[in-house]
């Protein structure tokens, strides 16, 4: 009997469908070439069928394979490059963070800096108020003086001070009653160390500006050797104020804008740390 050339497909062959006779057609051509003229042909075709499926299936599993292993090191890749952006992430705001502090540590000591110079000219101040006030409140501080107020002759015994001492107390005193101005160091107005300077110029003398300068010229003398024309300092190395003696524990002076140059108390803002003949 002969045998028809009509396979019947098996279940797993219909499962495969075209996919099998996409990916291998030039196998079954061959197999159905030739039709079957005997069972164990038959049998051989079914065999030949199955074989193909085989293999189609390990390539459908070996492609699937891939594309998980292929999707897996996708997602790996994904985490990786977030887990970098975060790790950089922090980095940089806790750099940030750390130059902000600085920031802040840095204004903090700038302000304490300035809260502490701030808090050191008040007191400065605020000392020499406290001594101006006792030194004026004192009977007869300024009045006692007995030589003329503003002319050119006092009689300050030049011998007792230094060589030019007496010419610059007769040119210190002729300036009594004149302003207070930070920085002068001219008949238009004085600070301390421009008043020192100016009088000792009209005795032939040249002087620094700076009261912490000028302690560094003449030579040292003690506190019972003082003689008008010496030089009175006043805080750490004459760093607070200089003043001219002018015999009979005062001296002649510019302190401040209310008083201008004046004559005050040789304490008047409490004991003076040198003195210096010139």
């Amino acid at each position: 009997m002969r045998i028809s050339t009509r396979i019947a497909v098996p279940a797993a062959v219909a499962f495969a469908g075209a996919t099998l006779f996409a990916t291998v057609p030039a196998m079954a051509e061959n197999i159905l070439a030739e039709p079957p003229t005997t069972v164990d042909a038959q049998f051989s075709t079914q065999a030949a069928i199955n074989s193909a499926l085989r293999q189609e299936g390990a390539m459908v599993q070996r492609k699937h394979d891939a594309d998980a292993q292929a999707t897996a090191a996708m997602q790996a890749a994904v985490v990786a490059n977030w887990v970098q952006q975060a790790e950089q992430s922090q980095a940089a705001a806790e750099q940030a963070a750390a130059e902000q502090a600085a920031a802040e540590q840095a204004a903090a000591e700038q302000a304490a800096a300035e809260q502490q110079w701030l808090y050191e000219q008040a007191v400065a101040a605020e000392m020499i108020r406290q001594a101006e006030a006792a030194a004026y409140s004192a009977p007869a501080t300024t009045e006692s003086y007995a030589a003329p107020a503003a002319t050119e002759s006092y009689a300050a015994p030049v011998a007792t001070g230094g060589f030019a001492g007496g010419g610059a107390v007769g040119a210190a005193m002729s300036m009594v009653g004149a302003p207070y101005v930070a920085g002068g160091q001219s008949p238009s107005g004085f600070d301390c160390s421009g008043f020192v300077k100016w009088a000792y110029e009209q005795a032939g003398v040249s002087l620094p500006g700076g009261s912490y300068n000028q302690i560094g010229y003449g030579t040292a003398v003690s506190a019972d050797a003082l003689a008008p024309g010496d030089l009175v300092f006043y805080g750490p190395g004459g760093s607070q104020h200089v003043a001219i003696y002018i015999g009979g524990g005062q001296v002649v002076q510019a302190s401040n804008y209310d008083t201008g140059v004046h004559v005050a108390s040789l304490t008047y803002i409490g004991e003076p740390t040198a003195f210096r003949r010139i």
